[in-house]
């Protein structure tokens, strides 16, 4: 790269805000070279302007015809008197030299800048096992994330749409936004949705990924299906099969019938005739529900629920179901519940709970 180029890209990362510390050395030691670009730099220091957004393009012409003036105005008080003669040449001069500066600065400024919005940082939120985080998204949207659950977003959401990235659990209460999509990636389905409230389940070791409506409207496509796309309406969850098996390293036995179940299905939310719990959001309450769950499916959710490891030896106990609705229970008193609908025996080890 020739001296000049390199000179004028580090001037125009400096009025963006890139330069990096080490690059700023060697603009200096540039500078230092070139008296002449060093004080028309100094000039156009000045005269920059910094913004925060992305203008359009009428703003950025109108931006530009400003700023040329008042460059020509600048460049004529900097002058000292001379010969008539000499001062117009060297105007024409220490113009063109302010002008060819400055174009380069102000593209670096509104080419580094959009690469910044459209490069914006992502932030990764992760919730340990055994417990549960609450947070707000740039947009206001309110997010309840699960246990052993990581999710993913970026500083600033783009204009046209709200992406984010789920591995695990989360509640959503989508901020309205007209005409800009929220979308949600797990690893076997897309949800869109506009303003809504819901709830996705995707955690990486279970053999389905499930999104339950409660308000509002969405849309879930599953990975790899684009010409598949399945409308909730309030008060109903879609399953999706994972692409992958269960990881189940920890299981002496399979359930097959969970193996062979049909890749997506449709099914309405039930509400607990008591107290109108909804199981799909009860976790939200500090509250484990299960209706009717084989063992090797709610044993992954107690195993997060908290924070343990699960070894089940006793191949009765994973073909069996369970139903139950427990609020802040510790561990031993979870087994002893579970007890009494199938005999079994436990030991607990610190972290692990071993099942005979």
């Amino acid at each position: 790269m020739e001296k000049n180029d390199r000179l004028w890209e580090l001037l125009a990362k400096q009025q963006s805000g890139a330069l990096l510390p080490a690059e700023q050395s060697e603009l200096q030691l540039l500078l230092a070279n070139d008296p002449m670009v060093a004080e028309q730099q100094h000039l156009l220091g000045q005269l920059f302007i910094k913004s925060d957004t992305v203008l359009r393009d009428d703003n950025k012409e109108q931006l530009l015809d400003d700023i040329m003036g008042r460059i020509y105005e600048a460049a004529q008080i900097e002058q000292q008197p001379i010969p008539v003669a000499s001062r117009k040449s060297k105007l024409v001069l220490v113009t063109g030299i302010v002008l060819c500066v400055f174009a380069g600065s102000i593209w670096g400024y509104f080419a580094w800048s959009s690469k910044m919005v459209r490069q914006s940082a992502w932030h990764t939120i992760v919730t340990p096992a055994g417990s549960i985080s609450r947070l707000t998204l740039p947009d206001g949207t309110l997010v309840v994330l699960n246990a052993g659950s990581t999710l993913s977003y970026p500083e600033r959401f783009n204009r046209t749409k709200r992406e984010l990235r789920l591995s695990g659990e989360g509640f959503f209460n989508v901020a309205k936004a007209a005409g800009v999509p929220f979308v949600i990636y797990t690893r076997a389905m897309e949800v869109r949705v506009l303003g809504t409230t819901f709830n996705i389940r995707a955690y990486p070791g279970d053999q389905q990924t499930e999104t339950a409506l409660l308000s509002g409207k969405v849309v879930v496509i599953p990975t790899g299906k684009k010409d598949t796309s399945i409308t909730l309406r309030p008060h109903q969850k879609v399953f999706v099969r994972n692409t992958l098996p269960v990881d189940d390293h920890q299981f002496t036995d399979r359930d097959d019938d969970e193996a062979d179940s049909t890749a997506v299905m449709l099914a309405p939310l039930v509400a607990d005739q008591q107290d109108h719990t909804i199981q799909e959001t009860a976790w939200m309450d500090n509250r484990l529900v299960y209706n009717n769950e084989k063992f090797p499916l709610l044993m992954k959710r107690i195993e997060r629920w908290y924070g343990i490891t699960i070894v089940c030896r006793n191949k009765a106990l994973l073909a069996s179901s369970f139903t139950g609705n427990v609020k802040q229970e510790s561990l031993e008193r979870l087994l002893r519940l579970l007890q009494q609908t199938q005999y079994f025996e436990y030991e607990i080890a610190d972290k692990q709970v071993f099942i005979y």
